[in-house]
C-alpha cells in the first residue's frame, strides 16, 4: 500500500509562523494547532498541492518557495514541509480550521496541542535567520 503524502505550508511573518487549529470534525489530529497542510492528490506535485491548500483554507495565493525537510510519521504519513509566501491576509477560507493564529516560537513550544515535530521545523527555519 502507497503511503499517504501531505505537504505543511511554512508561512511566516517576521518572527511569527501561521498555524491552524484543525476542525473537531476531522479525522487525524482534530483540535490540534499545525501548519496549513493537505494531502496530495494523484498527480499534483507537492509544490501544486501546497498552492492549492493555501487557496481552500486560507484563501491566499501561495508560492512555494523551497522544500525544507521530509518527514516519515509513526503512522505511515510522509510530510513535506515548504518554505511558502502567501499574498493577501489569511482568513478562515473553509471548515477545515477552527481557528488561524500567528505563534512566536516561544508560543509554539508553551502551546498545548501542537505536534513537536511541527515546533521542530519552525525552530530549525527561526535560527537559520
Amino acid at each position: 500500500m502507497k503511503p499517504i503524502e501531505g505537504v505543511c505550508a511554512i508561512i511566516r511573518l517576521g518572527p511569527k509562523f501561521l498555524l491552524g487549529k484543525r476542525s473537531l470534525e476531522k479525522t487525524l489530529a482534530p483540535g490540534w494547532w499545525s501548519p496549513i497542510s493537505g494531502g496530495m492528490e494523484p498527480g499534483e506535485t507537492e509544490a501544486e498541492t501546497i498552492v492549492r491548500e493555501c487557496r481552500e483554507e486560507i484563501g491566499c495565493d501561495a508560492k512555494a518557495v523551497k522544500k525544507v525537510t521530509t518527514l516519515n510519521l509513526e503512522n505511515g504519513v510522509i510530510l513535506h514541509f515548504w518554505i511558502v509566501e502567501i499574498e493577501g491576509d489569511p482568513f478562515l477560507a473553509n471548515s477545515e480550521n477552527s481557528e488561524l493564529r500567528w505563534f512566536t516560537i516561544e508560543e509554539l513550544r508553551s502551546t498545548p496541542q501542537v505536534f513537536q515535530q511541527d515546533v521542530d521545523v519552525f525552530v530549525a527555519i527561526a535560527s537559520q535567520t
